[in-house]
């Protein structure tokens, strides 16, 4: 018996009726391939992440300014040919801590994983926040001033962002007067850590404080 034969039309319809689902399964797997690799070249990836926190508020707008500040400081880690610092925003009502409060818990627990497990090395807080949320944690270097003796405006755990480099027009008012910045302790967050990103931080800070603040001001 003669075999026989199909049209294009025809082959592609057996063909479908067979492997409709083997098809299906196929371009569900290439699209969530594409996907992936889409969303792995396009997101953003940081040279440095600087955590904001205080009972200050300030708006995104404001965060994207002082991230511009510090990219012309900071350096390109990741070797992507540009300098991309990321700065994590977390606010609180009050520098003092409420017990019993669900939202003041949330937030304490939030700041406590940015500093521990987080990639955040420094950080940028106002006086009273450092004093009652920051410094019991026991996290932060005490020997700033070895980093940079020249500058009076860093002490032994905080450089104050007063008359800073920082200290622009466009951010004055929201870092204010009593604004500093401090650095988490290396045995505290290095544990299963790329040490080049903490020593890049530490870099920052000498550029950020290579000029006194008074010097800063007067210019």
């Amino acid at each position: 018996m003669e075999k026989e034969h199909m049209t294009p039309i025809q082959w592609l319809k057996n063909y479908w009726y067979y492997y409709k689902w083997y098809v299906i399964a196929g371009v569900f797997v290439i699209i969530v391939l594409a996907i992936l690799l889409t969303q792995s070249l396009t997101v953003e990836k940081y040279d440095l992440t600087v955590l904001w926190t205080s009972n200050t508020y300030i708006d995104d707008s404001k965060a994207t300014l002082l991230e511009q500040e510090l990219e012309k400081y900071a350096e390109d880690t990741n070797g992507d040919g540009k300098v991309n610092v990321d700065v994590i925003l977390l606010c609180f009502n009050s520098s003092e801590v409420v017990t019993g409060n669900e939202l003041e818990f949330t937030m304490q627990q939030r700041l406590t994983t940015q500093l521990m497990a987080g990639d955040a090395f420094m950080v940028i807080t106002d006086e009273a926040t450092y004093q009652g949320r920051l410094e019991p944690l026991g996290i932060f270097r005490s020997d700033l001033t070895a980093l940079n003796p020249d500058n009076p405006s860093v002490t032994d755990d905080r450089f104050f962002l007063k008359g800073s480099v920082l200290d622009t027009e466009a951010l004055s008012e929201a870092l204010g007067d009593d604004f500093l910045l401090v650095c988490s302790d290396e045995m505290q967050k290095l544990v299963g850590k790329d040490r080049s990103a903490y020593e890049s931080a530490l870099r920052l800070f000498s550029a950020l404080t290579a000029f006194p603040a008074s010097l800063e001001s007067d210019s």
